[in-house]
């Protein structure tokens, strides 16, 4: 593919690697070729597909103006593991971690690597194929739309160098955000972290750690010795924010 490019006077400015269904199953009732196959699919194969883009990339070196952008397409699965997904949750959490890494290792080379999570059922092809029209016109509105997507993937072609995006989630304006199972990590945290004082004191800690990350930032983070006035003075804190 890449040689096919580049034979006919063209260079690689942006390729995305969009590999990959669903591959659902219990662990317990799963083959190891079935988790195999579905590691090689996602994750192997999103390995070979980026080593051999930044190959490419970095060889034509600073010889094009033109942004050079490696994006991979990943999913809610990406994000945490589900009861049901164990093959599917490896693999993609696999092919983020992957683009994580070439993003760091190659950033210095100019090259713009990105991690997409889609989160929901596309509306295109497959969907056409597996839902009725009647059912597909009133799911509609709950499934992303293939022109933004690519919008979005363009946006992300011609970020400047110097406010690049790494991880971009997208889905619908109804949906229920399936990885819900990390929603905690931009809640504010219960009331009962602060008024757990007592408790504290009875069970004879002497440190305790408390890390609040809210709106994806910290926002408090404190060590505490275990002194009541240090934690009154942590809660009324939380609480003026």
């Amino acid at each position: 593919m890449f040689d096919a490019v580049e034979a006919a006077g063209g260079h690689i400015a942006c390729v995305i690697y969009n590999v990959g269904n669903n591959t659902p199953g219990r662990i317990h009732d799963m083959t190891a070729s079935y988790f195999e196959q579905s590691w090689r699919t996602i994750c192997l194969g999103g390995f070979l597909f980026g080593r051999e883009t930044v190959r490419r990339m970095r060889a034509a070196g600073q010889r094009s103006s033109v942004p050079r952008t490696l994006i991979f397409t990943g999913a809610s699965a990406s994000l945490r593991g589900r009861a049901g997904y164990g093959a599917f949750n490896a693999a993609k959490g696999g092919l983020g971690n992957l683009a994580a890494a070439l993003a760091k290792e190659h950033a210095s080379d100019g090259i713009h690597i990105s991690h997409v999570v889609i989160d929901g059922g596309i509306d295109g092809d497959k969907m056409d194929q597996a839902m009725p029209d009647g059912t597909k016109k009133a799911a509609c509105e709950q499934l992303i739309d293939l022109k933004g997507i690519a919008a979005s993937y363009w946006f992300l072609h011609q970020q400047d160098r110097r406010a690049w995006t790494f991880e971009l989630d997208l889905r619908t304006w109804q949906e229920q955000w399936q990885w819900a199972a990390l929603a905690r990590r931009y809640e504010p945290p219960p009331q009962r972290l602060f008024n757990s004082h007592r408790r504290i004191h009875e069970r004879g800690w002497r440190r305790h750690h408390v890390m609040w990350i809210k709106n994806r930032r910290a926002r408090a983070v404190a060590l505490l010795d275990g002194e009541t006035c240090a934690i009154n003075r942590l809660s009324s804190y939380a609480h003026s924010r």
